[in-house]
């Protein structure tokens, strides 16, 4: 992965501006660590909403100034920052999150662009090779997270047959992955269909997508 900002990138992201390319970045990583180090315990509440708040402050800034930079940003440079966005989503420290806040349709890009990443995180482990219990579970059960927050927030996904039929299969390797053994490993028949079923999953996301647009 290249995360080089090139002058000559994108102007719909920062408009040809390389300062505002790395500022971008330095904030996406910075909120990264925040969170990490909050999930960790690393650092005390009031701490990490006084921090959490003032960096949300400024991507709105930037959010208002450029709508969706952040999501464009982070797709064109591969920027893997999943705890990032999904704060953006909330728009709020992990503190204080209100669970029943309406959604706006740009906290619903994030998730959308996040569910995503899942599945092709999971898609590109299964490729280089991944079978562990240890290596697959934690992607698995990211993915089938996002996918039920992001049925959770939207009536017509929620409704809709294959992103149902999608939910069961993947829940069903859920299920299977988490009742085996850290060390325990996947066959090569197993391998191939839990990708032939991710594969799919994504392909019906994408025709969704593509349908809802």
């Amino acid at each position: 992965m290249d995360d080089t900002i090139d002058s000559e990138a994108s102007p719909s992201i920062y408009d040809g501006d390389l300062e505002m390319g790395a500022n971008i970045y330095s904030l996406l990583n910075t909120l990264e660590y925040l969170e990490q180090a909050y999930i960790a315990g690393d650092v005390p509440i009031a701490d990490y909403e006084d921090e959490c708040e003032r960096l949300l402050c400024i991507c709105r800034i930037l959010e208002d100034t450029t709508p969706n930079v952040f999501v464009s940003f982070a797709k064109k440079y591969n920027t893997k920052c999943p705890l990032a966005l999904r704060r953006l989503i909330k728009d709020a420290p992990a503190s204080r999150e209100r669970h029943n806040r309406a959604v706006s349709p740009r906290n619903e890009m994030y998730l959308l662009f996040e569910l995503s990443e899942h599945f092709i995180t999971l898609v590109d482990a299964l490729k280089l090779g991944s079978t562990l219990v240890e290596e697959l579970f934690p992607l698995v059960h990211e993915l089938i997270g996002c996918l039920k927050c992001v049925q959770a927030l939207n009536v017509s996904i929620a409704e809709d047959k294959s992103m149902l039929e999608i939910l069961d299969k993947l829940n069903a390797w859920h299920t299977r992955l988490e009742n085996m053994a850290a060390h325990e490993e996947l066959d090569g028949s197993d391998t191939r269909q839990l990708m032939m079923d991710t594969e799919a999953a994504y392909g019906s996301f994408k025709t969704y997508l593509r349908m809802k647009s």
